[in-house]
C-alpha cells in the first residue's frame, strides 16, 4: 500500500499543486486535473486510487488530497502562456469512482480556453507573471517554418514523401518560453495510415518544440511515436510556466495512451549546450 498522503498543517508548509485546465463542451464543460505537487525543483505525483481498496471513497490518502485541494469553493490562480489570466473555482466534488480527481470548475478569464487549448492553475503565489500571456497563434511565416521542421522530423524517421504529405496539424502555439521577446513554437502533428476507410493503421505522432535562431527556427525537441491500436500514443501541449523561478518556463505536456493518460514536464536550463529533458512524468489516470 502506498504511503499515506498527509495534508500539511499550514498552507506555508504544504507543497504547491499544479493543475491542467480544459474546457470541452462535449465532455461536460470546464474541469481541471492535478498534474503534480511541487516544491522548488522537486515534483511528486498526486495520489491515485489505491488498487487494494475496492471503494475509492474509503481511500484515505486520496480523499485527504481531495479534501485539501479539490473541495467545492476552493479557488486557484489561472495561468495561460506563463501569465496570470484569471481564476478557477471548484464548483463540484470529483466524480467517484469513475473520475476521482477531475472536478468541474468555473473559469473567470478573458482567454479562450477550449478544445485543444488548455491552461494551468495553481495555488503557488510566485508562479506566473502579471504582464499577461505571451501565448498566441503563430503568424503565417512562423507556421510555415514549424510545418517544414515537422516534415523534416518525419522524413528523418524514414517516412515516405507520400506519407509526409498527409501530415495534419493537431495544434500549434507560439509562446515566449525564455523571456527574450521571441516566440518559441510548440506543436502536435499526426500522420494516420489507413488500408481502408474503416480499417485503422499505424499513427505517427510528433510533438515538436521549435526555437528561434539566426535562420528562422530550429527543432529543439522532437518526441515521436509510431503506434497501432493498443500502442498508440499522442502528446500535446498543456501550457508553459516558470515553476522553479529561474526565468525559463517549463513545458507541460499531456500524453494520451490507449486507455490512459499522464503528464510530462520538460525543463531546460540556460546555456548554449542546454537541451530539453523530462524532469517529471505522472498524474493522469485510466486502466
Amino acid at each position: 500500500m502506498a504511503a499515506p498522503f498527509l495534508p500539511a498543517a499550514s498552507a506555508h508548509a504544504a507543497p504547491s499543486v499544479l493543475f491542467a485546465v480544459e474546457n470541452n463542451t462535449e465532455s461536460g464543460g470546464a474541469m481541471m486535473e492535478p498534474i503534480a505537487l511541487w516544491e522548488g525543483n522537486r515534483f511528486t505525483a498526486p495520489p491515485s486510487p489505491d488498487p487494494s481498496i475496492s471503494d475509492v471513497r474509503k481511500d484515505g490518502r486520496l480523499n485527504a488530497f481531495i479534501t485539501r485541494y479539490l473541495s467545492p469553493g476552493r479557488t486557484y490562480r489561472l495561468l495561460f502562456g506563463g501569465g496570470v489570466a484569471g481564476t478557477v473555482a471548484v464548483t463540484g466534488k470529483p466524480e467517484v469512482p469513475e473520475i476521482v480527481r477531475r472536478p468541474k470548475v468555473r473559469l473567470q478569464t478573458r482567454e479562450r480556453i477550449a478544445g485543444q487549448v488548455m491552461a494551468l492553475a495553481t495555488d503557488a503565489r510566485t508562479a506566473g507573471t502579471t504582464n499577461g500571456s505571451t501565448r498566441r497563434a503563430p503568424t503565417p511565416a512562423e507556421r510555415a517554418q514549424a510545418l517544414a521542421l515537422a516534415r523534416a522530423a518525419y522524413r528523418r524517421r524514414g517516412l515516405s514523401p507520400a506519407l509526409v504529405s498527409r501530415m495534419a496539424v493537431r495544434n500549434l502555439t507560439a509562446v515566449d518560453v525564455d523571456g527574450d521577446q521571441k516566440a518559441e513554437m510548440i506543436g502536435s502533428f499526426m500522420i494516420e495510415v489507413r488500408a481502408r476507410a474503416d480499417v485503422p493503421g499505424p499513427e505517427h505522432a510528433l510533438f515538436l518544440v521549435a526555437e528561434p535562431n539566426r535562420n528562422g527556427y530550429r527543432a529543439a525537441l522532437e518526441w515521436y511515436h509510431r503506434g497501432e491500436e493498443v500502442t498508440v500514443r499522442r502528446r500535446k501541449l498543456v501550457d508553459v510556466l516558470d515553476l522553479d523561478g529561474d526565468g525559463m518556463s517549463e513545458i507541460i505536456a499531456h500524453t494520451l495512451y490507449y486507455e490512459s493518460w499522464d503528464f510530462a514536464i520538460y525543463q531546460k536550463k540556460r546555456g548554449r549546450a542546454a537541451t530539453w529533458r523530462t524532469v517529471y512524468q505522472g498524474g493522469g489516470g485510466g486502466v
